[in-house]
């Protein structure tokens, strides 16, 4: 796939997807095939970000973009991510979105869940955050404020799927920073009901903006998650 202000040349060839698809989001501040690193460590650095357990850009002949994409698994409450340096949180909105692919989700009880894609408002996400998870019932929209603050984190059950064990779409979400509001999205699409966010939780224009991929497991027991992504985007207004 291409790159588009992850810090690596798009890759050559016309028939490239991800090159195609990020070809059409050239006002991006990130669109990423994911492909044309030798590792995922050369995929954090192009990123400024950093690299925590061990995720992996393995060859996926079906991938939106061949030949590669990021998988991440995460058991025993390991935790398997790459992050990006932040970028500086616009004046109106943010949209996060990804192809994704779940391959194992050993999630049973009620309290189990596995976050997969997020953004930080702050330094960390201590500070607060917006973020999708998988749940036994399927997968959630979620926002936090920061660390501290009174008020419990929000989730939305965004959808009963996804089915595992093949690409099942594009998934992520749009913050409206003047509505104070987060929208699930589906291949580029609004899916579900807005959510209203709590102040804390709501991007101060100009603060840092983390970006992350990969599994976060806050499960009881040994749940074995695995996901996997390509052409990622990362559009501020």
């Amino acid at each position: 796939g291409g790159h588009g202000a992850g810090g690596a040349p798009a890759d050559a060839g016309a028939t490239d997807a991800g090159a195609t698809y990020c070809a059409a989001h050239p006002s991006a501040a990130l669109c990423d095939g994911l492909d044309g690193y030798a590792d995922v460590g050369a995929l954090a650095k192009a990123w400024g970000g950093e690299v925590v357990g061990s995720p992996l850009l393995v060859g996926w002949g079906d991938a939106p973009s061949p030949p590669h994409a990021l998988s991440a698994s995460s058991s025993n409450g390991k935790n398997a991510y790459v992050t990006h340096a932040p970028f500086a949180a616009p004046q109106h909105k943010i949209r996060l979105e990804h192809a994704l692919r779940v391959d194992s989700k050993n999630l049973v009880s009620f309290l189990d869940y596995a976050v997969i894609d997020g953004v930080a408002l702050g330094s960390s996400p201590d500070d607060g955050a917006i973020y999708l998870a998988l749940v036994p019932a399927g997968l959630t929209l979620n926002w936090r404020e920061p660390s501290g603050v009174g008020s419990l984190p929000g989730t939305y059950l965004l959808d009963g799927g996804p089915a595992l064990g093949s690409w099942a779409g594009r998934w992520g979400f749009e913050v409206d920073i003047d509505k104070k509001t987060v929208q699930g999205l589906h291949d580029g699409q609004p899916h579900g009901d807005p959510q209203s966010l709590p102040k804390g939780a709501v991007p101060t224009p100009g603060d840092p903006l983390g970006v992350g991929l990969g599994v976060v497991s806050a499960s009881l027991g040994a749940a074995l998650v695995t996901v996997a992504y390509d052409d990622v985007l990362v559009e501020l207004e």
